[in-house]
């Protein structure tokens, strides 16, 4: 995984109740502002505890 992603991700992630998150729109902006698949995001939220949060599609809460 790609240092500069990390970075990025842990820049726009934020804690809320003890819990690191990552809004569904970060996500999707990321990907589009840096060409990073959103499959690589997800997996990197995945493996760090970083939640997906207020999804677009309503999945995630």
């Amino acid at each position: 995984m790609s240092n500069n992603l990390k970075d990025i991700v842990l820049k726009a992630a934020y804690e809320d109740k003890g819990k690191n998150k990552l809004t569904c729109k970060s996500a999707h902006d990321i990907s589009h502002e840096h060409d990073f698949k959103l499959t690589d995001i997800g997996k990197f939220c995945n493996e760090n505890n970083i939640q997906i949060s207020l999804c677009q599609l309503g999945c995630f809460k």
